[in-house]
């Protein structure tokens, strides 16, 4: 498996411990995706960004979020924000006041949240 495809399975794993995510003790699915991201060069001693640049692994790691940027903004139900693209179950309330007044995996906010969820790992 190349350095491409190992750090995509590395997102992809956390994505699914994701769709078991209750309540609002867990991180957002972007950090989440960040962390594991992170987590995986780190495993492969590229701790700081400079120690990445202009390599095979920048360019894995830029293909990856622009693939998963590319789902969310395919989502059917995407609220037109790229910074909350999880839509407000209140029409009254923004997406970005929904993700930071409703809890992230409960409600009808959190079963939309893991729908998106599930839409990038289905693409992925």
């Amino acid at each position: 498996m190349d350095f491409y495809e190992e750090m995509k399975n590395s997102v992809k794993i956390s994505l699914e411990e994701a769709l078991t995510f209750k309540g609002n003790d867990h991180p957002g699915l972007c950090n989440l995706m960040d962390m594991s991201m992170c987590k995986f060069l780190i495993k492969h001693n590229l701790h700081l960004p400079d120690s990445i640049s202009d390599s095979l692994e920048r360019e894995s790691t830029l293909k990856l979020c622009k693939e998963v940027e590319n789902y969310i903004n395919s989502w059917e139900h995407h609220s037109g924000v790229d910074m909350y693209p999880v839509p407000s179950p209140n029409e009254e309330v923004s997406s970005m006041d929904a993700f930071h007044s409703y809890p992230l995996y409960e409600g009808e906010y959190g079963k939309m949240r893991l729908k998106l969820c599930k839409h990038i790992l289905d693409n992925l």
